[in-house]
């Protein structure tokens, strides 16, 4: 059984709670895709007429977004969206890394339903070859691919913290790395694939220092930020 719902599941039925669920997600993924940037002033009346929602849900989704790290309030301002720096996506590539580690150290092998729907989440993000126009698409299904792994593993309190830290991520990884080609889509499927392979053998050793060795490719994000904190384009 799963430790926690998956972030991209779509299917959510009626009812207020589930409204505030909606719009949560709406939000998430307009931030993912680049709808929201980061320190923008958000303003409940004019998102809740973007998205066709009532203002209570978007005010109620904003307290979720602020407790996940990914709003903050500021006193007689309103909302924005929490710009990180260099410095603290850096900060949160550590805090990956080491639970990457944690997580694979506790985790079960795959029986076969859950392998095939590893293996398909990585051959659609191949699929999507180097076309810049999926590159939110990319980001949204490697998201997936990560929390099947997750599920795998019975810390599920550490692989929900992983999902904060991943959805902090988000904005990052597609705005400022993928589309200038910092990290590669031919380069996440080889290293999904190379976790893969490590399942299907069974070798924890080596799944753990695959995971890790991925959460590598992030701090190319975080050095590209910092060129352009340094050069006064952040």
């Amino acid at each position: 059984m799963r430790s926690f719902p998956s972030p991209l599941e779509t299917d959510i039925a009626d009812g207020y709670g589930n409204k505030v669920e909606r719009v949560e997600r709406k939000l998430r993924g307009m931030m993912t895709r680049g709808e929201i940037l980061p320190g923008e002033h958000l303003r409940q009346d004019q998102l809740a007429h973007t998205i066709g929602a009532t203002r209570v849900p978007v005010r109620e989704a904003f307290k979720t977004l602020v407790a996940e790290g990914l709003l903050e309030h500021r006193r007689n301002s309103g909302h924005y969206v929490v710009k990180l720096t260099s410095h603290e996506f850096l900060q949160l590539c550590w805090l990956r890394s080491a639970l990457e580690a944690r997580l694979a150290q506790h985790t079960r092998w795959p029986d076969d339903q859950e392998m095939r729907r590893i293996e398909e989440i990585n051959a659609r993000i191949e699929d999507l070859g180097a076309d810049p126009e999926s590159v939110f698409d990319v980001v949204e299904l490697d998201l997936a691919f990560h929390y099947e792994l997750w599920q795998l593993s019975d810390q599920n309190l550490l692989a929900r913290e992983m999902l904060r830290i991943r959805r902090l991520m988000g904005p990052y990884r597609a705005a400022t790395a993928y589309t200038k080609d910092v990290v590669k889509n031919s380069q996440i499927v080889e290293e999904h694939e190379r976790i893969i392979q490590a399942l299907r053998d069974r070798d924890l050793e080596e799944y753990e220092k695959a995971l890790v060795d991925h959460v590598g490719l992030l701090y190319r994000i975080a050095d590209y930020m910092a060129e352009k904190e340094e050069a006064g384009e952040a």
